[in-house]
C-alpha cells in the first residue's frame, strides 16, 4: 500500500516533493554525496521505503518543528542522523507518547478530507500496523542551530531559526537557488 498512499512531485533537480495521503509533505534533496530529508510526516506508512526508492546515498534528516505531522516518522529513520532545534523536544517527546500516537491514529480514521469539506474519511493505509506506530522508537535528536550547514555535495542547506509556529520552528535556506523550505512558518 505504500505505493498508493505517497504522491512522488519531482520539483526538478533531484527535488521531490513527498505528499502523504494525510495531507503532509515532506521534502527530498539529493545532492551528489549526500541525501537530506525535511520532516518525516506522520509515519502512518513506509516513507523510508519511498526514499530508498529514490536514493541510496547517506540520508540526513532535519526536522522544522516538533509537530506530529512533521516528525512522527522519525523512528523509521533509526540509522541516519536526525536534527531538531532543542527548544522543541519536549514537544517531539510528547508526541510520541503511545496515549499520543493512539490518539492521533483515532483522529486520523475520521479526518476532513480538506479544509473546505464536511466530508470525512479514514487517512489511514490499509496495511497500517497500528501497534507498532504507537510504540514508536523514539530517539534523541541531535541539536538544530541556527547557522548550522549541511552540505550534500553540490548543494548547501543553512538553517535559520524562525520561532513562532512552535518556540524550535526553522527554515531551511538552499543556497545555490535561494529557495526557502519553512516547514509551517508561514501558513494560511
Amino acid at each position: 500500500m505504500t505505493e498508493n498512499y505517497f504522491k512522488i512531485h519531482s520539483l526538478g533537480k533531484h527535488i521531490y516533493h513527498i505528499e502523504e495521503n494525510a495531507g503532509t509533505c515532506t521534502t527530498l534533496i539529493i545532492g551528489e554525496t549526500r541525501a537530506l530529508l525535511i520532516d518525516t510526516g506522520y509515519g502512518f506508512s513506509d516513507l523510508r521505503k519511498v526514499i530508498r526508492q529514490l536514493t541510496a546515498l547517506p540520508l540526513t534528516v532535519a526536522n522544522t518543528h516538533g509537530h506530529l505531522d512533521h516528525c512522527n516518522g522519525n523512528d523509521q529513520f533509526y540509522d541516519s542522523p536526525i536534527y531538531m532545534n532543542e527548544n522543541d523536544w519536549d514537544l517531539y517527546k510528547h508526541n510520541y507518547l503511545p496515549a499520543q500516537r493512539r490518539q492521533t491514529l483515532e483522529q486520523s480514521k475520521h479526518k476532513k478530507i480538506d479544509w473546505n469539506s464536511d466530508t470525512y474519511a479514514n487517512i489511514l493505509p490499509e496495511d497500517m500496523d497500528e501497534e507498532n506506530y504507537i510504540h514508536g522508537e523514539i530517539g534523541r535528536p541531535l541539536p538544530l542551530n541556527d547557522g548550522d550547514i549541511f552540505d550534500l555535495g553540490g548543494m548547501t542547506f543553512k538553517v535559520i531559526e524562525v520561532p513562532g509556529h512552535t518556540p524550535g520552528s526553522c527554515a531551511l535556506l538552499h543556497e545555490e537557488t535561494k529557495t526557502l523550505y519553512i516547514g509551517d512558518a508561514a501558513n494560511s
